[in-house]
């Protein structure tokens, strides 16, 4: 029976099979990490004498010269060789003749995609710390311009007691800064050790010194199981799971500034040109970028919950599932960089009304607490003086005034406290006094 040529599998109907099972379309993101390892494996060729010197410095050559063709937009990608790894080999064939087919010696594809992924979410996660920190000094920048403008703190959405609006809006930045260590550790966790060398799943049969290879690499190890490191793909699921708490906390941001920026609330004004207006109403701005923001954050958790369910199924070594891992991840990546880009343009331009937080302080009697606290200072158990100023809530309520305006509360009390002096005595540790704000700035800045 006649043997029927490679290019000949690729016509007619079987091009629906190699449209289904290509990388292409997502491989061709990682061309900068997969001519590194490429450029690493040549190197450690030649250092264990299965190249020469000048078999080396040509396939350095044409590894640039692909990198650059790449960059350029004229690199010729082939359906036919179904993921870079193969459109970089027919490259090097092309350009180096015998040669580029000698650079695939003792490897596979199984521990080359999994050292290129690596390097690959590891440069991801380090470009999303950087837009991460990018949005801490915005949330950061915004609650001191908003450190003096008082209002009544919320819980379950509603008003508790006197706080100030940038100690509030810091909060968000504490959350983020969690994110970041979170990203440093996933970062981390993708350079633990070098897949490459483990051929298959059995280990590579070329003595090549895979500790200096790993080191080239800028991992802290090589490999320590083969049939381990060419399925391992908990780096990804490490890397959607912070992608997913940042997406949760990215979500919350957008939930506080949608509540403050509504009609009723009236505290945050939305900037012009980071916000839409009505087709009908000309009265109104609507906060787009925060309810987009908080339907990709949905988006995204599930991507890192979808990545969780697809990497259960597969068997220890390499399934062809992992390649959909890969496209999960960039849907999530991508998902978060937009919103990560885009959420400090929104937060630069800002705006809050001071008047209006004043004018919210007289609701909800946010000073019934500091009462009751002042009446412990007089020597009343705590548990009373909650009931007694619960009791001139209520009074307060039906005469319409606020229960720090109750005649019976000043003559008892003697005075009564001021929305200023209740906010700078919260003055320890994480408080909202004004010097402890100043301290919390400084706090924050230590992990950014």
């Amino acid at each position: 029976m006649k043997k029927v040529l490679d290019s000949q599998l690729y016509a007619g109907e079987n091009s629906l099979l190699f449209e289904f099972t290509g990388g292409l379309d997502v491989d061709r993101r990682l061309y900068k990490q997969e001519i590194k390892v490429q450029k690493a494996w040549a190197k450690a060729m030649a250092s264990a004498g299965y190249i020469t010197s000048e078999e080396l410095l040509a396939l350095d050559s044409a590894l640039d010269d692909a990198l650059q063709d790449i960059k350029s937009g004229v690199f010729i990608w082939s359906l036919q060789d179904e993921d870079i790894h193969m459109n970089l080999e027919r490259y090097l064939t092309e350009k180096t003749g015998e040669l580029g087919k000698k650079i695939h010696l003792g490897r596979s594809r199984n521990d080359l995609i999994a050292s290129t992924l690596r390097l690959f979410v590891h440069d991801q996660l380090e470009i999303t710390e950087a837009k991460i920190r990018e949005l801490v000094c915005s949330v950061q920048k915004k609650s001191t311009e908003w450190s003096d403008y008082l209002l009544p703190g919320l819980t379950h959405a509603q008003s508790g007691k006197v706080c100030s609006l940038g100690h509030m809006f810091l909060a968000h930045g504490w959350a983020l800064t969690r994110d970041l260590r979170r990203h440093r550790l996933a970062a981390e966790s993708c350079l633990e050790s070098l897949p490459l060398g483990a051929g298959p799943f059995s280990g590579t049969q070329l003595n090549i010194n895979l500790t200096a290879l790993a080191s080239e690499l800028g991992f802290k190890s090589p490999l320590f199981h083969a049939y381990d490191a060419v399925g391992d793909r908990d780096f990804m699921i490490d890397a959607m799971q912070s992608f997913s708490t940042l997406a949760i906390h990215l979500a919350r941001l957008s939930e506080e500034i949608i509540f403050w920026s509504s009609g009723p609330a009236g505290v945050m004004q939305l900037p012009a040109q980071w916000s839409t207006g009505s087709s009908v109403m000309p009265n109104k701005r609507n906060p787009d970028i925060c309810e987009l923001i908080r339907a990709r954050c949905s988006r995204i958790i599930g991507y890192a919950d979808s990545g969780s369910h697809l990497l259960k199924s597969v068997l220890p070594s390499y399934g062809s599932d992992l390649h959909e891992l890969k496209k999960t991840f960039f849907l999530a990546l991508d998902d978060i960089h937009a919103c990560l880009t885009i959420f400090p343009k929104l937060i630069d331009g800002l705006e809050a009304n001071e008047t209006r937080c004043l004018e919210l302080l007289n609701h909800g009697h946010v000073l019934a607490t500091d009462i009751a606290n002042i009446l412990c200072e007089k020597g009343s158990s705590f548990r009373d003086a909650y009931r007694m100023t619960s009791s001139w809530v209520s009074e307060a309520e039906k005469q319409g005034k606020q229960v720090h305006e109750l005649d019976s509360v000043k003559q008892l009390l003697k005075a009564t406290p001021d929305f200023m002096t209740a906010v700078s005595l919260s003055d320890n540790l994480g408080g909202c006094s004004p010097k402890q704000r100043i301290i919390s700035n400084k706090n924050l800045e230590k992990f950014i």
